[in-house]
């Protein structure tokens, strides 16, 4: 009769406490999305004026992701190069790498804002619903940050895949709707195309996830550096 590896339970309470996170992360973004989809409804949104209180969804997982690379001190850095050459899991690492993503994050968000204001013009008089909506997001997004911060304190965090991963979120979302705002339509069409980006959107996390599972698999045989 085989007997169970001492180390088994010590393995699967971190990957059963972070199903758990997922999950609950999951279903936090279909409410938040539902709440959104409601309000853009009941206030007769274009789907061009749903644009907004995504591109601030966006520059938010973007400063929360900032402040993760930016604080890590136990990481990765397994199949992370800058100028071709491997990267240090230090300190000076993680700070330089966040400030990269902070500028090409943020210049493709500026360059995006530019678009939008070119094909959906900020509409008067919604300015406090469409800040409710980002809050929304907002308060779901921080609390997917808090239960980061515990793997980042593990050190399962991969330098370069935090560098990655938003853009594995955002991109599939935000190409759905702005298709939907080009087209144009409201109602129903409004709900269709927010549930659609509610899809695309938990589709970029599972694939963000199973992209940083493949990523600490592969790099468990070398334990992370602390640093000094």
């Amino acid at each position: 009769m085989s007997q169970q590896s001492p180390v088994a339970p010590m393995l699967s309470a971190p990957r059963a406490a972070a199903s758990a996170q997922d999950t609950a992360s999951l279903i936090a973004i279909v409410v938040a999305n539902a709440f959104v989809i409601g309000i853009a409804f009941a206030q007769h949104w274009p789907l061009g004026t749903l644009l907004w209180p995504y591109w601030i969804q966006s520059v938010i997982i973007g400063l929360f992701n900032f402040r993760r690379m930016w604080s890590l001190r136990n990481f990765s850095s397994a199949g992370f190069k800058i100028n071709g050459v491997a990267a240090q899991p230090t300190p000076g690492v993680a700070k330089f790498t966040a400030g990269f993503f902070a500028l090409h994050y943020g210049l493709f968000h500026l360059v995006y804002l530019f678009f939008l204001f070119a094909i959906a013009p900020f509409p008067r008089g919604q300015g406090l619903w469409i800040l409710l909506a980002a809050a929304t997001f907002g308060i779901g997004q921080y609390h997917a940050y808090r239960q980061h911060l515990i793997e980042d304190a593990r050190g399962d965090s991969n330098i370069g895949a935090l560098m990655a991963t938003p853009y594995l979120r955002i991109l599939p979302m935000h190409l759905i709707i702005i298709l939907g705002a080009i087209l144009r339509g409201s109602g129903w069409i409004l709900v269709l195309f927010g549930l659609l980006k509610t899809a695309a959107e938990i589709f970029g996390i599972r694939a963000e996830r199973k992209m940083l599972a493949k990523i600490k698999d592969a790099s468990d045989a070398l334990p992370p550096v602390a640093a000094a």
